[in-house]
């Protein structure tokens, strides 16, 4: 009998430095958390769907020969409110989970930079670079200092960027988009944009959340293969300096 092994190694990156394999590990446990909770709160949602249609569907009034003008009056009465709180549920759920995303990628992204900070040991610290942006902070540290070569990462970056518009929007300004950034927003799917309210963004599907946290993953996947190539880079720079020294 032919001896196979029943573990695929093939798509498990190899990494020089042990420490991104730690960091890319936790990534990996949080975003797999993440994809779960999306899942359990869609079909939160439509559980209250579906009884709330349940019961409009078998109540007699809305079945009996009344007029249509009258029945519109008793579903809002006696339905609208439980409609209006499911829908505001599921815009509660996407915000939150949004806000979730980029606290996990940005706690990463900052716990890999203080990392390489320790290591190097660099006269230029994290926080003596200036930034309203914690990506733009994160990777001009990886950059100047570092010495990373952002080749792959650069597009999944400028992409995370537009979805953070999005999340700003929804923690700093009551889902309100600035007229400067609603082209940009625009480009993405899954959400939409309310003119008539002050440019009030609206998550439409959770396909949002999935798009994100794929891009999330391919960015973080980009970021650490970039560091690594790095990181190999001054470890051989280092040994060769003590073999001559």
């Amino acid at each position: 009998m032919e001896d196979k092994s029943v573990f695929d190694f093939s798509g498990v990156p190899s990494y020089n430095w042990a420490e991104l394999y730690y960091i890319t590990y936790e990534l990996d446990i949080s975003l797999t958390s993440i994809k779960e909770a999306i899942v359990h709160h869609n079909n939160i949602i439509k559980n209250k769907r579906d009884a709330l249609k349940e019961a409009v569907d078998k109540d007699e009034y809305l079945c009996s020969n009344e007029s249509d003008d009258v029945k519109s009056q008793y579903y809002n009465n006696y339905y609208e409110h439980a409609e209006a709180a499911i829908d505001d549920l599921e815009r509660i759920l996407h915000n939150s989970t949004t806000l979730t995303i980029f606290s996990v990628v940005e706690g990463k992204v900052k716990v890999l930079c203080e990392s390489i900070e320790k290591e190097i040991r660099s006269s230029i610290k994290i926080k003596d670079l200036k930034s309203n942006d914690n990506f733009d902070l994160y990777s001009s540290y990886l950059i100047k200092v570092f010495g990373m070569e952002q080749v792959k990462s650069a597009a999944f970056l400028e992409s995370l960027k537009k979805y953070k518009i999005v999340r700003n929007s929804i923690a700093h300004q009551n889902s309100t988009i600035r007229a400067n950034e609603v082209n940009l927003v625009k480009t993405l799917k899954h959400v939409k944009i309310e003119t008539y309210v002050d440019n009030h963004i609206l998550i439409t599907s959770q396909q949002f959340l999935y798009d994100l946290t794929e891009l999330v993953e391919k960015y973080i996947s980009e970021v650490v293969s970039e560091i690594d190539q790095r990181w190999t880079k001054l470890k051989l720079l280092s040994d060769s300096e003590h073999r001559n020294s």
